[in-house]
């Protein structure tokens, strides 16, 4: 058996560093697993700048008293041009920022030098436009979902309260509050508006699903943690699971209320890489799932205990963990699939590849069985799938090693 870091590497190689999709780890027998990583998502949440609401966002009280349109309004219309330009610059380096940060692959919290520069664009901001949107909507972004800090994102839904970019803090803020029924109001608004594609909610859907009973789903980003949730508090499916985020434990409110609930939490302040791995060991007894849509730098520290079930990785100590017959049953009779049909958005490509580790397991272990027929048939989806995400070359490798 060949181990999971050199199938790492490999798959890396060929996709540089991203679009990776596990190889089946061969044990000889139907209990065979597939530990890997799928497509990283996350969905940057910071709102498009428009010059327009920049502008609007300068109150008078920053202009200057001392030359009036009047006279000179050459001068004036350049000092409102420049104040605008100023509070832009701000804003958009905040967003390069926190963009940066968002994307990091192996940690949710910003990197000391990253909430530096987000704390100094927050700075400039309040000294420009202390009454703008911009100020309040970053003043609770730079807090890391600091709940303390609510007022800010209020006076910023007030500013503008059909923007999509609050919502989904909305969403999130009551998440954390344990307030079910006022996050499902923002999920509703956030699919209304299709800020929350069905693409997502589909795939969502089959994520809750495929998650341990009467277990624990460990989601990564907004998409994931906000697609299973809406299927959950919308729709009342698998209310026997619990939805934690990887992401909202940046919270200390957060942290706090999981501790409540019997969790053991790492002692460490930052979110990330180790953090997911030591909270994992400190609660294996509550049969964790960790979503597939976690970048593969979390996943290698602990590939031997990742065990590919449907959509997640169950999280499990014992080494000969039969993920086969439940994988049948998913893909068969559980998971209604429609992510995993003919998708026609980026995103949509992206979150039908998360089905291919269960797909290359399944046609392992019914060729292992010669179950010729269901191997055909998987082998099509397999094809279909891998096609239509752009990962046919990188799958028929992984195909050709077993």
């Amino acid at each position: 058996m060949r181990s999971l870091f050199l199938v790492f590497m490999m798959l890396s190689s060929v996709c540089l560093g991203q679009n990776n999709i596990p190889e089946q780890n061969n044990s000889g027998s139907k209990n065979s697993v597939s530990p890997g990583a799928a497509e990283e998502m996350f969905d940057t949440l910071v709102p498009e700048m428009r010059m327009q609401e920049v502008q609007e966002a300068v109150p008078s009280s920053k202009r200057s008293k001392n030359v009036s349109r009047s006279e000179s309004p050459v001068l004036q219309d350049k000092f409102e041009s420049n104040s605008a330009i100023s509070v832009n610059s701000a804003a958009q380096s905040f967003s390069v920022v926190r963009t940066s940060a968002a994307q990091n692959r192996i940690q949710r919290s910003p990197s000391p030098e990253y909430q530096r520069q987000m704390d100094q664009a927050v700075n400039q901001l309040e000294q420009m436009a202390p009454e703008s949107f911009e100020y309040h909507f970053f003043s609770y972004q730079a807090g890391n979902y600091n709940i303390d800090l609510i007022d800010h994102l209020n006076k910023a839904e007030l500013l503008k309260p059909g923007n999509s970019d609050v919502q989904i803090q909305k969403a999130a803020y009551h998440f954390i509050q344990g307030e079910q029924l006022k996050a499902l109001n923002y999920l509703d608004k956030l699919v209304a508006s299709k800020r929350i594609g069905q693409d997502v909610l589909d795939y969502g859907k089959d994520l809750l699903l495929s998650t341990a009973e009467n277990g624990v789903l460990i989601t990564h980003g907004m998409d994931d943690t906000f697609g299973a949730l809406y299927h959950q508090l919308k729709n009342g499916v698998r209310n026997d699971a619990t939805v934690l985020s990887l992401d909202l434990m940046q919270s200390d409110q957060y942290r706090d209320r999981l501790k409540n609930k019997g969790y053991r939490l790492p002692e460490r302040e930052v979110i990330d890489v180790t953090y997911l791995s030591l909270f994992c060991q400190l609660n294996a007894s509550k049969d964790l799932s960790v979503s597939l849509t976690f970048p593969k730098e979390y996943l290698v520290t602990m590939s031997e205990k990742l065990f590919v079930t449907g959509l997640v990785f169950l999280y499990s100590s014992d080494p000969n963990h039969n993920n086969f017959d439940r994988n049948d049953r998913l893909w068969n009779d559980i998971l209604e699939k429609k992510a995993a049909g003919d998708v026609y958005t980026d995103k949509g490509r992206q979150l039908s590849s998360n089905y291919l580790p269960m797909l290359l397991l399944l046609s392992e272990v019914y060729g292992e069985l010669n179950e010729s027929t269901k191997k055909k048939d998987i082998d099509k989806e397999i094809d279909r799938i891998s096609v239509q995400c752009n990962k046919y070359e990188q799958v028929r490798q992984i195909k050709s090693a077993y």
